[in-house]
């Protein structure tokens, strides 16, 4: 009679460990006036690591492998921020502080590739960190006073800022593949904030805080094609992950906004207690994840219902949120 030999204990633990991703998706969050950012589990929505980075944190990205993440060190009223801080989400230590001077108040992040971009606030002008070199080596001049929010047109090669006292949009385009990029400036109105690119690069929605609306700019004519109405303080838009929804939050009134992008025109309109900030897709198609300032948590919204499902709470002060996608990488 044939034997089969059955797998060791220790052979099986191996292939299972093997075949299964060391940790899923994270969701950064930061305390911006306890100077903290916050990993938590995405699947879980439970807290993994807090690390102490500075005070007035005011957003953050992740690295393309999930590994690390960099948070801009905006500053407060009394003082001006002029920090890039570097974050391994493995262990939850900062590992390093990159002095942004003479570039003052790093705000909106974007990342193309493995360089990090950042607007400086005070400097009118969009630059770039370099990682593997661990310094800033390029910076653009794009003339907009105030460029707030910054977003990666999907392909990699144009930038677009939120100028919010220039009421302007500007498009950094390196497709030409010249030094230096070609500058556009499109006036889209009063106090523009909220910034967002449909996943299919055709359009850009610019939420105006002066107006209470939102401007669709079709990025190949360069014209508005759309205005919606928004609320009264349209400061973050997000797209869902096919594209199909976009979500507006008004932290004035505490509203979040789902708008059909095919008819461009408003679903749903939840109340959401604890004035919603930051925004990122959720783990499914029919959720959201919002950063809440008054509240200082993170919740998961039901993108239906409006009815709040999970919550972690992070701190004072809840602001830019980010996903750091390592179920991929294997951490």
């Amino acid at each position: 009679m044939m034997r089969t030999r059955l797998p060791t204990l220790a052979a099986c633990a191996a292939l299972l460990l093997a075949t299964v991703p060391a940790h899923a998706d994270d969701v950064l969050a930061l305390d911006r006036d306890g100077g903290r950012l916050l990993v938590i589990d995405h699947a879980t929505f439970r807290l993994r690591h807090t690390v102490d980075v500075g005070t007035g944190v005011h957003e953050v990205i992740a690295s393309a492998d999930g590994r690390r993440a960099w948070v801009a060190s905006y500053g407060s009223a009394q003082v001006v921020g002029h920090e890039l801080v570097e974050v391994d989400l493995a262990d939850g230590r900062v590992v390093r502080r990159v002095d942004t001077a003479p570039l003052l108040r790093p705000h909106g992040l974007a990342r193309a590739g493995d360089n990090v971009y950042f607007t400086a606030e005070l400097n009118r002008v969009l630059a770039r960190f370099n990682p593997a070199e661990g310094r800033v080596d390029r910076i653009y001049g794009i003339g907009g006073d105030l460029a707030h929010m910054l977003e990666l047109v999907p392909g990699g090669q144009q930038l677009l800022t939120a100028d919010m006292l220039s009421g302007t949009v500007s498009r950094l385009d390196f497709r030409a593949g010249q030094p230096a990029p070609k500058l556009t400036s499109y006036r889209v109105g009063d106090k523009p904030e909220g910034l967002a690119v449909r996943p299919d690069g055709r359009e850009a929605w610019v939420g105006l805080n002066g107006e209470g609306t939102v401007k669709v700019l079709d990025l190949e004519s360069g014209e508005i094609v759309a205005t919606l109405p928004a609320g009264s303080y349209p400061a973050r838009i997000e797209f869902s992950r096919d594209g199909s929804l976009a979500f507006v939050v008004d932290p004035e009134a505490s509203t979040l906004l789902v708008f059909d992008v095919a008819t461009r025109t408003q679903r749903h309109a939840h109340r959401i207690a604890g004035l919603p900030l930051g925004m990122l897709p959720g783990a499914r198609a029919d959720r959201i994840v919002l950063s809440l300032v008054e509240a200082g948590a993170v919740v998961e919204v039901d993108v239906e219902t409006g009815e709040v499902l999970r919550r972690v709470e992070v701190g004072q002060l809840s602001d830019g949120i980010a996903l750091a996608e390592t179920a991929a990488a294997g951490r």
